[in-house]
């Protein structure tokens, strides 16, 4: 073998051992993000965070999507949470007045208001002015003694229920149909066995019903959110 040949073949094999460590990396790492394995999920979410870090998206005061927050001054504003129904039925109106296309609500209503007024009269004592008040109470129209279903029914608004594996009770009738195209997606959704759900007037009134479950990665920080869920038997 002359020289310049071993030369050139020296210098190609220089070439291609560079090569390989620079793409030897890469291929490792394709390779566990298609395996899906523990580390190629905690490498892909550190990814993620510093990208978000980096470049954050940009909020714009265009967006047509706005978030009514209970926060602190509100609290300061209207007393503790939870307020009364009236006061939330009094919100939705207003946001209805003000052209919302859509009034999702990540509340869930499954209870009865303890601050209603007929059940704040258990609490006071039985003298001759709380069976006035009682009978008075008896005597108001339907919207006034339900004022938040009431709302709910003149405005677009979307209402709560959850899923949960702690029961088997099956969620509420959807307002709406789903179209499955191809293979069925059921078996790649998370499930669950039962749903709690808003209080029977409120679910009617309600023009749609969402789920407000929220699935956060193995270190508890929430990187993205399902548009759908499973329920029912396994």
């Amino acid at each position: 073998m002359t020289a310049s040949v071993a030369a050139a073949l020296g210098s190609l094999l220089r070439r291609t051992t560079g090569a390989l460590a620079w793409f030897a990396p890469v291929f490792v790492g394709l390779a566990l993000m298609l395996s899906g394995s523990q580390v190629a999920d905690r490498v892909r979410d550190l990814l993620f965070d510093e990208y978000q870090a980096i470049s954050p998206r940009t909020w714009s005061a265009e967006l047509p999507v706005r978030v009514i927050a209970i926060d602190d001054a509100s609290i300061q504003a209207y007393g503790q949470w939870p307020w009364p129904r009236t006061r939330v039925a009094e919100l939705t109106r207003k946001l209805a007045e003000l052209g919302a296309a859509a009034i999702a609500f990540d509340i869930l209503f499954s209870e009865d208001d303890r601050l209603a007024p007929d059940k704040l009269i258990g609490y006071l004592p039985p003298v001759p002015e709380r069976d006035a008040l009682e009978q008075a109470l008896a005597r108001r129209p339907a919207h006034e003694s339900n004022p938040l279903a009431a709302a709910f029914a003149a405005a677009p608004v979307v209402n709560a229920f959850t899923l949960t594996n702690e029961i088997e009770r099956p969620p509420p009738q959807p307002k709406s149909s789903f179209v499955v195209l191809g293979d069925d997606p059921q078996p790649l959704l998370r499930h669950f066995s039962g749903a709690v759900q808003p209080l029977p007037d409120l679910l009617e009134a309600a023009l749609g019903l969402g789920a407000i479950n929220y699935i956060p990665d193995r270190d508890l920080i929430v990187r993205r959110a399902p548009l759908a869920l499973s329920v029912g038997p396994a």
